[in-house]
């Protein structure tokens, strides 16, 4: 058994049900590995998202199906009856949207800009490009672009956006900071890009959302902070880090 599974035996002991009596809820979700924050596209658990709402669902005598969807799709909230993650300035620029319920946070993000470690405190003035993971719209970034000039570079995903800037052909990479050390790791290039200290940076944070089921995202609510002491130890265990002082 792997540790992470250890700790969520210990937390769900208590509020097993079987499956005849939990009722189910669709669960949209993005359908990409953003690890260690979520990963919904294999059996395993191996995320944090996934060991939370696994223990919330626990908690709460209920289940979820998975729904796994392009980050576009993901504004379709009618489709489904619960998206993590979420976030309600996400919401901002959309019309005739139907009311949104949202949970309060379940962790903080850190949107950097991700330069090699001898290039820290590189300037913005001397950044002429940057690698975007597709599906991510940097809006910390297109606000300064006409002023600096640099360009953005898409790329697949954010493994590909790190690789160009350790073979030197971008200046840096937007990056959520917990992402590009899990995935430095699996390169065997941990330490190697660092968060530019005079660059852009994105704090933001993730949170679960519903149109149809206002009374579970209370419940969600509550359950965050009876259950804060365990969550603080998923955080750990998938080393999650939530401010760049951490």
């Amino acid at each position: 058994m792997r540790p992470w599974l250890l700790i969520i035996s210990i937390f769900c002991s208590a509020g097993f049900a079987t499956s005849a009596e939990k009722t189910t809820y669709s669960l949209g979700t993005h359908n990409i590995s953003y690890k260690p924050h979520y990963d919904f596209n294999t059996p395993e658990t191996d995320s944090f998202a996934e060991a939370l709402l696994q223990l919330f669902a626990t908690h709460q005598h209920i289940q979820f199906k998975v729904v796994n969807l392009p980050g576009k799709r993901l504004n379709f909230e009618d489709e489904v009856d619960f998206i993590y993650p979420d976030n309600p300035l996400w919401r901002q620029a959309r019309q005739h949207q139907p009311e949104l319920f949202f949970s309060q946070s379940a962790v903080h993000i850190l949107g950097t800009t991700m330069v090699p470690v001898l290039r820290q405190h590189l300037p913005l003035n001397k950044v002429k490009s940057i690698a975007v993971p597709r599906g991510f719209t940097p809006d910390h970034l297109l606000k300064v672009q006409p002023a600096y000039g640099f360009k953005l570079v898409e790329t697949p995903d954010a493994e590909s956006a790190l690789k160009m800037v350790l073979m030197g052909r971008v200046d840096a990479a937007d990056v959520e900071l917990n992402v590009a050390n899990f995935l430095l790791g699996q390169m065997q290039q941990a330490g190697t890009l660092v968060p530019g200290t005079a660059l852009p940076f994105s704090p933001v944070s993730f949170h679960l959302s519903s149109a149809r089921h206002p009374e579970l995202i209370q419940a969600f609510d509550q359950f965050l902070h009876s259950h804060s002491q365990q969550i603080k130890q998923l955080k750990q265990h998938y080393k999650l880090q939530e401010s760049l002082t951490d």
